[in-house]
């Protein structure tokens, strides 16, 4: 119930949203729905045409935020508007999935968009002024519950087979490699409670990996991502 309602809500904030959006931000969301809802029909082609806008939406996010002089409203509306796109990309790939199990790779390319995601905005945490990474922390928790939607999903209805376990392993072992990145680039070192508590998040990570239990890996990566980005915020 709670994860079906998240979307919703997104979206209807993004529709409200737009009383304080300039007319050229409310010409383009006017604009975007027509061409998703309206222009595309075919269902599949609704949800990729939503992950494509999730994409550019965040990527204009991250420019705006980094870059100087930005425009306040301009960076809101990327926000709101990734975050309705990515998460009615995740709801719509799952109805699809469950009406046909083949569409399975619309899981496998929305876990791998927003994966990608997260490593662009957990960057760009890195680089910008304290007083300006809230919103980042906004778009980053986005990428991270949207991402850990569609995985959830996809280990626990589509794990059947040897080939299957292989695959989410894979995603797994992604998510650790994003790990390792964040504490070699981190400006300051942890102090040694926090890194022996990731260490053995990551050593527990990679033992249920190696047993085939990817959410399990999963939830373990998470935790230590928590510490990560804590301390992220805290060194600025």
């Amino acid at each position: 119930m709670k994860k079906s309602i998240i979307p919703i809500l997104i979206i209807l904030l993004f529709v409200l949203a737009g009383i304080v959006f300039s007319s050229k931000n409310r010409s383009r969301a006017a604009g975007e729905w027509v061409d998703i809802n309206l222009l595309t029909i075919p269902t599949k082609a609704k949800q990729e045409k939503m992950a494509e806008y999730a994409n550019r939406h965040v990527a204009n996010f991250i420019a705006l935020s980094k870059g100087s002089g930005r425009d306040g409203q301009d960076a809101a509306y990327e926000l709101a508007a990734y975050q309705a796109r990515i998460f009615g990309a995740e709801d719509a790939a799952e109805k699809i999935i469950f009406l046909d199990g083949a569409e399975i790779n619309l899981a496998d390319k929305l876990e791998s968009e927003t994966r990608g995601q997260e490593q662009a905005l957990g960057s760009a945490l890195m680089s910008v002024p304290k007083n300006e990474s809230a919103a980042i922390l906004e778009a980053l928790n986005s990428a991270r519950i949207a991402n850990s939607m569609v995985f959830k999903y996809m280990v626990k209805n589509y794990q059947l087979s040897d080939a299957d376990i292989a695959k989410h392993k894979a995603v797994v072992s992604a998510h650790l490699n994003l790990v390792g990145g964040y504490l070699a680039q981190s400006k300051t070192q942890f102090t040694a409670a926090r890194l022996d508590k990731i260490q053995t998040l990551i050593s527990e990570a990679e033992d249920f990996r190696k047993a085939g239990l990817n959410w399990e890996a999963y939830q373990k990566i998470d935790e230590a991502k928590n510490i990560i980005y804590g301390q992220l915020l805290f060194e600025k």
